[in-house]
């Protein structure tokens, strides 16, 4: 079977990283005689009526946690708001919306150092072209909590370019890219690269499909920050920054280029996200070209099918 060389593009784009945590004591440490004034007046409150014991402690803890998360969570929303708003009011070249639980943050996951891969992805313009008329891109999936970006884009890729020899649709294993490509500078739910991803389904000899082995990392989420401000509402139109790196330090998103156009004069590149289909435009967003917008052809790959 002759080599069958693909144009979809494996991409990785500027976001902004990090994780959050918490922290716990126990009832009888010291560190008890320097809390908040306000946990003390909800954790009397609480005793008031349930009674004096370690349960209620633990309990009013908790509500008192739980209340302020959502204090942090309405004011997210409320600021979100006035970002959208404030933003489509502009009629500039793409829309801002809410997006619900995911209004917290996404973000794809890289390890700390990324090699230069070759910038691939030229400024040049040509006529549109959206590879999913042609029915070979697989349905947009979703990460959720876990920063495993590298792995959709990866077998995002390798579905296509399957589709596209074969003619035949197939689901590949993220899972199996998070436990078994370690050993190939990749880091599961803390970030990867879809080249070094190659290189293991390389040596591995190929990788099994999702039915074989399915997601199951719900187990392990981790916390994570917000991408750049305002990427994570986008919901159509060409997305422009002035703010996002474009250096191979700057990247830290894998996304799957698909496709390319004009829209109101502006050139974009068409891109598959793995944030579900209910992200953005039905889980893609279109990213203005020619500029190396959020470094878009900073750290470009893609892979050949034999």
């Amino acid at each position: 079977m002759a080599r069958t060389s693909f144009s979809l593009l494996i991409i990785l784009i500027a976001c902004v990283a990090g994780a959050s945590s918490a922290s716990t004591f126990d009832d009888d440490n010291p560190i008890r005689t320097v809390v908040s004034d306000a946990l003390r007046e909800f954790e009397t409150s609480i005793l008031s009526v349930v009674g004096d014991c370690r349960h209620a402690l633990s309990f009013a803890r908790f509500a008192h946690r739980d209340r302020d998360g959502r204090s942090s969570r309405a004011t997210v929303r409320s600021e979100n708001l006035k970002l959208i708003r404030s933003h489509n009011k502009k009629g500039l070249s793409y829309t801002l919306a809410s997006i619900g639980q995911r209004e917290s943050g996404v973000d794809g996951g890289r390890p700390d150092s990324l090699k230069v891969l070759g910038n691939v992805l030229t400024s040049s313009y040509r006529p549109l072209k959206d590879w999913r008329v042609s029915g070979i891109v697989s349905p947009v999936k979703d990460q959720g909590h876990c920063g495993s970006c590298w792995t959709f884009s990866t077998t995002g890729a390798l579905e296509a370019a399957y589709k596209q020899a074969f003619g035949k649709g197939i689901s590949l294993s993220e899972q199996q890219l998070v436990d078994c490509a370690g050993a190939f500078n990749n880091f599961g739910c803390s970030g990867g690269l879809p080249s070094q991803a190659f290189e293991y389904i390389k040596y591995n000899g190929g990788l099994d499909t999702e039915e074989s082995i399915p997601l199951h990392w719900q187990k392990c989420e981790r916390g994570i920050s917000e991408v750049v401000n305002g990427f994570r509402l986008y919901k159509e139109g060409v997305y422009t920054s002035d703010t996002c790196g474009r250096t191979p330090m700057d990247v830290n998103h894998a996304v799957l280029a698909v496709g390319y156009g004009v829209e109101n004069g502006v050139p974009y590149w068409l891109i598959k996200n793995s944030w579900g289909a209910d992200w953005g435009d039905s889980g893609y967003f279109k990213m203005e070209m020619g500029k190396n917008m959020c470094g878009v052809a900073t750290c470009a790959s893609y892979p050949v099918v034999a």
